[in-house]
């Protein structure tokens, strides 16, 4: 039979590994808490920074997809504008042969003697003409008193008025008409 001591000592014994089992289990708990904690810092950390990188190649591919959307516009720009500069400059060769077409006709000194009356010409002495115009000059000095000359540049029709210190001109010309119409038309 055991002793009092024995039984103490069992009891005591028991007590003991029961308390250390239980600070183990205790200490197990924190570390076993502690790990799911850090695991589950590490995976938020992780989900912010996949997160935070996502979002980085988001910006960098919309910002290339930007950059090639504008790279594609201004090159269907210059496609445009090359195409409008060619078909303004077949259409500029047209009006040109037609106009110089028209100033062979009839019509043309009816034009040029209409038009230059309705010139208010009281600032200007001179009017210049092309060579073929000359042939009217009489008729333009006898209706408007401007002294005619040739146009030393190439104005393909109408006139171009200046005064006695040629100082002030005012361009009637067909070529400057046409070219200002060629620069100011736009393709619908």
């Amino acid at each position: 039979m055991a002793t009092l001591s024995q039984v103490k000592l069992d009891y005591f014994s028991a007590t003991i590994e029961d308390t250390l089992a239980a600070e183990a289990y205790k200490k197990r708990q924190a570390t076993q808490k502690a790990n799911d904690t850090h695991i589950k810092d590490s995976l938020a950390t992780a989900k912010r920074r996949n997160k935070i990188a996502l979002q980085a190649k988001q910006a960098e591919i919309t910002r290339r997809a930007n950059r090639q959307i504008s790279e594609a516009k201004v090159q269907a720009i210059r496609k445009y504008v090359t195409i409008e500069r060619q078909q303004k400059d077949e259409l500029l060769v047209l009006a040109r042969a037609q106009l110089a077409s028209y100033t062979l006709g009839p019509d043309y000194k009816k034009y040029m003697l209409k038009r230059i009356a309705r010139v208010n010409n009281s600032h200007f002495a001179i009017i210049k003409l092309t060579p073929q115009d000359m042939l009217i000059a009489d008729e333009i000095r006898a209706a408007t008193g401007l002294v005619p000359e040739a146009c030393g540049q190439e104005i393909i029709g109408g006139f171009i008025l200046q005064d006695a210190q040629r100082t002030f001109q005012a361009d009637h010309s067909f070529k400057t008409w046409l070219e200002e119409a060629v620069r100011d038309f736009r393709f619908s």
